[in-house]
């Protein structure tokens, strides 16, 4: 059996800090849960998803490529300004070109 993030083909990027609380991880998870399709949504139950995603490991620092933080403090790696960050309340900041 596969797992819901495998079977849904979703990659999670948490933002972690060393204070980084078991809540911020929960919170983040619901934004997650919050910013899936329907139909992503549909092939899974909340309590699945938010067991794997409790279980994925935190990324550290800024993944590659990404060129924005949501509001949610996920990342986007949007290449246009148009939507970006729509499903996760918002652009927090652009980061920098490096």
């Amino acid at each position: 059996m596969r797992t819901a993030a495998a079977t849904l083909g979703v990659l999670i990027v948490l933002a972690a800090t060393p204070a980084a609380a078991s809540g911020d991880r929960m919170k983040a998870c619901a934004a997650a849960w919050r910013a899936l399709s329907d139909d992503q949504r549909a092939a899974t139950t909340y309590a699945a998803w938010s067991a794997q995603c409790l279980k994925t490991p935190v990324v550290q620092g800024i993944p590659d490529g990404a060129t924005g933080v949501c509001t949610d403090g996920s990342y986007t790696f949007a290449t246009h300004r148009g939507n970006v960050c729509f499903r996760h309340g918002g652009l927090a900041r652009w980061l920098p070109h490096a």
